[in-house]
């Protein structure tokens, strides 16, 4: 058995965990207790491949997780929630106070007072795994603990854990929907962090998301509950490799030895199927064919980028049937047998990462909100040092 532990990192790496677990608990048959929902006959009781993502502790199950943010709004949510004894309270990590959605806090000052604590759980956890396989760590790109925070626990995961796959799922600054100021300052530092400490990173945006919950799945006021589903029932496709019985089980490292041909092109694209709403399913064919087409439609990507302007270096498209998708009780998408997530490697990505370079070199050449920084214990070589680094990223996709 490989065991896989998630670090959820944030406000959004922690609300889109919860709606992971949520999905991962109706597809394993585990009640929001943590034990076995003995009566539930769908389920295959004698599956042990869950126990990737899940510890057997006797009586129970437990997720192998940490929450962590570095204040306590989320995760009190968490904590006195429907699913609040399923998880073990030291992995639940809070801080006093949040980074104001400044990498320098999450990473030098804040995080600093936090990293020793986080890193000691993650050893506690990792001691009782037979055969750690990897990290999966959900975040943002543009929040304060999502960015900088994440940044500095990478760095000492990457040392620690030298032989083990480092993945992530992160939500992209979308093009036109941005709620922070410093969105541009904190994406292009973690990334270029994440350059050097991760191995394939499977992002996502808000506006993306946005749209296929309004267009694709009539939701006339879509929030962010609606969001995490969506993004939860993605990656729910992309780990079921790992989470069920099958002849072609999943590890981690294989996303990175499939879809990375040069080690810092390491973002796929991510794309589901079927995107559609309860009221539109029993009028509309889901066969293979058309999973496979819509798979390739830029409505049903999770990246606003247009992919006939890129060219793909590699693909893997993920179909799933023989362990049928589960879902969440009044959720927005439609009950399905069968689906399919494609993740790929392909140089119309590019456009996002100069959208991003584009804001950030609008807000340094003003010098804007960079005392923040530099009074959090950075330097001002350092925004040069990741725009460079970044400048290189654009370029190596053409």
């Amino acid at each position: 058995m490989k065991e896989i532990i998630c670090l959820h990192v944030g406000q959004a790496g922690c609300q889109i965990g919860h709606a992971c677990w949520e999905l991962f608990c109706l597809e394993h048959g585990i009640q929001p207790d943590g034990t076995l929902a003995m009566n539930n006959c769908s389920i295959n009781q004698s599956d042990q491949s869950m126990l990737t993502f899940f510890e057997d502790i006797g009586y129970k199950y437990t997720p192998r997780m940490l929450y962590i943010d570095l204040e306590t709004t989320v995760l009190d949510e968490v904590r006195t929630g429907a699913y609040r004894e399923l998880f073990h309270p030291d992995r639940i990590i809070s801080g006093k106070e949040d980074a104001a959605s400044n990498y320098a806090r999450g990473y030098f000052t804040i995080g600093k007072e936090l990293i020793s604590h986080v890193l000691d759980q993650v050893r506690r956890i990792a001691n009782r795994c037979q055969s750690l396989q990897g990290f999966v760590i959900f975040h943002s790109f543009g929040g304060g603990t999502g960015s900088g925070f994440t940044s500095l626990l990478m760095e000492n995961l990457k040392v620690d854990y030298t032989k083990t796959a480092h993945l992530e799922f992160a939500v992209f600054p979308s093009p036109k929907l941005s709620t922070i100021i410093t969105e541009p300052y904190n994406t292009i530092l973690n990334t270029h962090c994440g350059l050097e400490f991760a191995d394939c990173v499977f992002i996502v945006d808000n506006e993306a998301s946005w749209d296929i919950c309004t267009n694709l799945l009539d939701i006339k006021k879509a929030n962010f509950v609606n969001i995490n589903r969506l993004i939860s029932q993605v990656i729910s496709n992309i780990t079921a490799g790992s989470r069920f019985q099958d002849g072609n089980a999943t590890d981690l490292i294989e996303f990175h030895t499939n879809l990375v041909p040069f080690p810092r092109i390491h973002f796929p694209l991510v794309s589901y199927s079927p995107m559609r709403s309860i009221e539109k399913a029993y009028h509309e064919q889901n066969d293979t064919q058309t999973l496979t087409r819509d798979l390739f439609h830029k409505n049903n990507q999770m990246v606003k980028v247009e992919p006939s302007t890129g060219k793909y270096m590699s693909i893997a498209v993920i179909y799933r049937a023989t362990s049928p998708p589960m879902f969440v009780p009044g959720g927005d998408l439609a009950p399905s047998q069968h689906s399919a997530v494609a993740l790929a490697n392909s140089t119309a990505l590019v456009d996002a990462w100069a959208r991003i370079n584009l804001k950030f070199d609008l807000m340094y050449s003003k010098r804007a909100f960079v005392h923040w920084y530099i009074n959090e214990g950075m330097e001002e070589n350092d925004f040069s040092e990741a725009r460079d680094n970044l400048a290189a990223l654009e370029q190596g996709f053409y």
